[in-house]
């Protein structure tokens, strides 16, 4: 990618670091954001399109607001690269065409755009920004992406839930036939999720322990939306303990410091969501404090934190839940 846009928008990513680890780089750091948000303003204003670079950089602004605490700014970045994305690949009539991303580059940007995307509509109880299907898979079977490891077809059944959870929200029907018309697609997802099996090729530890956390993580989501939708549902309300415990487990696996830890921050804020247990919350607590610290990734503060509200409150109102947290802070979290 030779682009002076992406060039400062780079610049802007590693002088950001620098600044979390040296505060007397925060004005150079601050410097180039600004001159990295210039560049990406005349590149999309330019008459000749560039779309993967379009992309990149809003994704790179996108991840740089969201390592740093942001909980508002980042989800405009990703709005933007939606936009982008939309721009070459709707052909409307719910035609779809990637080929604008079909180089290796190309298909790891659409790839991060849907890990940020699902995970965003996980976090904001929405559906995705862009739903076209699983259109970030290329071929048979993918390499462990650097984002979500092995979990591609997690991914998608994650972003169909969400999809769903949006469908019944929106949803004027009568209760029995949303049921019937609903509840059979959550079987069926539930089904996939418990089906799901890691690629024999792609048996290294850290990845087959991350991969089960995000299928947890994945089921507890999918759960969740249905026990608000039917709460007279006992079906699925009695696994989400279980399932958050089986979250807990892999994660005392993982050892301090493992190339996984960067990934975790989905599985362990829904598992902490649903967790009474203060050693489960300790272990929690725990391993997201140490990545704060060892890798300054400070999504996952604003997390915990909004973690460590939930459980204050709860030990007076056992109903309370995250989602209520974050509307009164008024914050996009973002879980990647």
């Amino acid at each position: 990618m030779d682009s002076p846009a992406f060039l400062d928008t780079i610049l802007a990513w590693s002088s950001t670091h620098l600044a979390q680890l040296e505060a007397s780089y925060e004005r150079l750091a601050l410097q180039c954001r600004g001159r990295a948000l210039r560049s990406l303003t005349t590149l999309i204003s330019s008459a000749k399109r560039e779309p993967e670079i379009e992309m990149a950089c809003c994704l790179v602004q996108c991840a740089l607001e969201s390592i740093s605490g942001d909980t508002q700014q980042w989800f405009t970045h990703l709005s933007g690269a939606k936009d982008v994305m939309r721009s070459v690949c709707d052909m409307g009539g719910a035609k779809w065409d990637t080929s604008p991303f079909s180089s290796f580059e190309g298909q790891w940007l659409l790839r991060s755009f849907a890990y940020h995307d699902i995970m965003a509509a996980v976090a904001a109880d929405t559906r995705p920004l862009l739903v076209a299907g699983h259109y970030w898979f290329f071929g048979e079977r993918e390499p462990p992406d650097s984002l979500f490891g092995v979990g591609s077809r997690l991914l998608f059944l994650i972003s169909e839930t969400s999809v769903l959870n949006a469908d019944m929200m929106q949803s004027h029907l009568q209760e029995d036939l949303v049921e019937g018309t609903f509840g059979g697609r959550a079987l069926k997802l539930e089904e996939e999720l418990i089906s799901w099996e890691c690629d024999a090729a792609d048996q290294s530890e850290g990845l087959v322990d991350l991969a089960e956390m995000y299928r947890n993580a994945a089921l507890i989501h999918l759960h969740r939306v249905v026990r608000r939708t039917f709460p007279g549902s006992t079906e699925f309300q009695t696994k989400a303990p279980s399932l958050a415990q089986g979250i807990i487990e892999r994660l005392r696996k993982i050892p301090h410091q493992s190339l996984v830890e960067s990934s975790l921050l989905f599985p362990l804020f829904i598992c902490g969501g649903e967790i009474s247990h203060p050693d489960d919350i300790e272990a929690i607590r725990a391993k997201m404090k140490s990545i704060v610290v060892s890798r300054h990734l400070y999504n996952y503060d604003c997390a915990l934190r909004v973690l460590e509200e939930l459980w204050q409150l709860r030990l007076s109102n056992k109903g309370v839940d995250w989602r209520d947290v974050l509307d009164r802070r008024q914050w996009k979290l973002s879980i990647v």
